[in-house]
């Protein structure tokens, strides 16, 4: 199965089971791919890492992971978020009043 099959199946669990707020966070969460036989999930928001991060939301994607037949998980944040953050920092180091506006432009 791919990745985001079994993601989409997560999502669908989510819902089943009341998770209301996870199946909303997760269903919004595109970026998932197999790392050798783990599942990286892969936020674009550092605040969305912490979530399900938390002990117990950590908890229930672990069940509904179980569940669909997945066993192995990581959650990260998306590289080319990372990416786009150690640059910012780099600048503001040597750009005292520097602003960066940060926009959707998914073409970059």
């Amino acid at each position: 199965m791919t990745a985001k099959t079994i993601w989409g199946k997560l999502v669908i669990y989510l819902r089943e089971h009341n998770q209301v707020i996870l199946h909303i966070v997760c269903g919004d969460i595109k970026n998932v791919r197999y790392d050798g036989d783990t599942l990286l999930i892969l936020p674009e928001q550092k605040n969305v890492v912490d979530l399900l991060n938390e002990k117990s939301n950590y908890e229930e994607l672990k069940k509904a992971l179980t569940f669909v037949g997945q066993e192995k998980f990581e959650i990260r944040l998306d590289e080319k978020v990372q990416q786009i953050e150690e640059n910012i920092k780099t600048l503001k180091k040597y750009f005292n009043n520097i602003n960066v506006i940060k926009g959707d432009n998914k073409n970059e």
